[in-house]
């Protein structure tokens, strides 16, 4: 198959998506009621029914649609954005305390990673340094949100793994276990990139779906602790900053 069909055939899955979102405002659907078939379609939009299909599923991983097996598929309940209230003095684990948002933050694994030379910048690092990298699966309201990634210098956090097995909150350790003052965020970038495979698979989301990448440097009294990065999944998440 040439990368002319799989582009074309990729408009076309995305033109029916359109079309069904389309369907569902101009014929005021509620939750629960039926589209149309993939039979009809397919004919109406003269493609097999893998193609509606790819659709449907696309629509389905942003959880705007929903299938009954052997009946079709449905208008799914309007889902939630979550809604970041940017925040130099509060952390991501702070904002989401409350019962309601159910947040949950799994530590997927920690290696200690040479510097490359944004981190040799931003710590001032010698080539012989290494940092703790981190990988962080945020959750909120049973859904997988964002993927993080914080590395902190080995040396501002001797021996930090014995402090992993129970983890939750980075901030938390760097207060509780190593005496620093809350970390203040100093530096924001924000961008909009296509997810990874592995980044597809952990957040559950279609490879059309784009992410809204947030890079921060966060501070403490004598200098930066942290250079993080959160990838979070733009159908879900929205990110207010008061200037």
């Amino acid at each position: 198959m040439s990368d002319g069909h799989l582009v074309k055939t990729q408009l076309m899955k995305l033109k029916i998506a359109d079309y069904v979102i389309g369907y569902i405002r101009t014929h005021r659907l509620s939750t629960d009621e039926m589209l149309p078939s993939e039979n009809s379609l397919a004919i109406q939009f003269g493609v097999s029914r893998n193609v509606v299909r790819g659709a449907l599923d696309h629509l389905r991983s942003q959880g705007k649609v929903y299938a009954r097996k052997g009946k079709g598929f449905f208008v799914a309940e309007k889902q939630q954005f979550i809604v970041y209230q940017q925040d130099v003095n509060v952390g991501f684990s702070e904002t989401f305390q409350e019962p309601v948002y159910r947040y949950e933050s799994k530590l997927l694994s920690w290696t200690l990673i040479r510097a490359k030379q944004v981190e040799k910048e931003i710590f001032g690092l010698s080539e012989d340094d290494q940092l703790y990298r981190l990988k962080v699966l945020r959750s909120v309201m049973g859904l997988p949100l964002a993927i993080c990634y914080s590395e902190i210098p080995q040396r501002m956090v001797p021996n930090l793994e014995q402090y992993l097995s129970d983890f939750y909150s980075l901030n938390d350790i760097l207060v509780d276990k190593y005496g620093y003052e809350h970390p203040i965020c100093k530096s924001v970038a924000v961008e909009v990139v296509l997810p990874t495979v592995s980044k597809i698979h952990l957040l559950g989301i279609d490879a059309g779906i784009p992410l809204l990448k947030e890079t921060n440097v966060f501070e403490v009294p004598g200098g930066p602790v942290e250079y993080f990065q959160v990838y979070a999944r733009s159908d879900r998440f929205k990110l207010k900053i008061n200037v």
